[in-house]
């Protein structure tokens, strides 16, 4: 096998582990040597064990004398999603986390399909179908779970992003407080007028009972003020 290869677009994918995380896993490394393979495909590129392999090429250890797998795949997006889903998965990011992490991958979708619109059908360059809908399939979550975490990322309160990194709230939750019901409230305010609960339970169609703790909470608030 030739030199293998860290392509920095594929690095950035990897979420980075906690320097405990670092720690422990050198230490297993140093004491009980490689178990598992790095992942590569056949022109050795890494697509799985990037930390694995900086720790071991630190410690002293040839590209030789590591453990690889080899792992082809024709779809270069296809290739993409592999190293991201196979690195994520090991550490159990929530949706948020996820969402956040390879925000540019969305970014890169949106511009692809406002390139698209500029095109006809037969000039299009890029797969044909919304960003969201593109990213969230590419995440594996849901689409209005995507969209309002972009929402919530773009909007930039950062005491509801530190909540949500921490897994202390849901996007539901946040994405009702910060977002929904203030909106839905300034719009029946000019029309002095306050909704009822239950059009507010199916507006949001929430079953988080977090979030609609939240929503009744600023409802009767908002009710004794107008």
């Amino acid at each position: 096998m030739n030199k293998l290869k860290v392509l920095k677009c594929y690095l950035d994918l990897v979420p980075r582990p906690t320097t405990e995380e670092y720690t422990v896993l050198k230490e297993s490394l140093i004491l009980e040597g490689q178990k598992d393979p790095i992942v590569i495909n056949s022109k050795g590129i890494i697509l799985d064990g990037h930390t694995r392999y900086e720790i071991l090429t630190d410690i002293g250890k040839k590209d030789s004398e590591i453990l690889t797998r080899i792992y082809d795949i024709e779809d270069a997006d296809e290739e993409e999603l592999y190293v991201m889903s196979s690195n994520s998965n090991r550490r159990q990011l929530n949706a948020f986390q996820k969402i956040e992490m390879y925000y540019k991958k969305y970014v890169e979708f949106k511009r692809q399909a406002d390139d698209n619109l500029k095109h006809s059908n037969a000039e299009k360059k890029y797969p044909l179908g919304g960003s969201i809908l593109r990213y969230a399939t590419f995440l594996g979550v849901g689409s209005r779970r995507c969209q309002d975490g972009i929402q919530l990322l773009e909007a930039g309160d950062k005491n509801a992003l530190n909540r949500l990194r921490a897994g202390t709230t849901t996007i539901n939750t946040e994405h009702s407080r910060l977002l929904d019901y203030p909106k839905q409230i300034n719009h029946r305010k000019y029309k002095h007028s306050y909704p009822s609960i239950k059009k507010l339970i199916d507006f949001n169609d929430t079953d988080d009972n977090q979030a609609l703790n939240i929503m009744i909470e600023k409802w009767r608030k908002w009710r004794d003020d107008v």
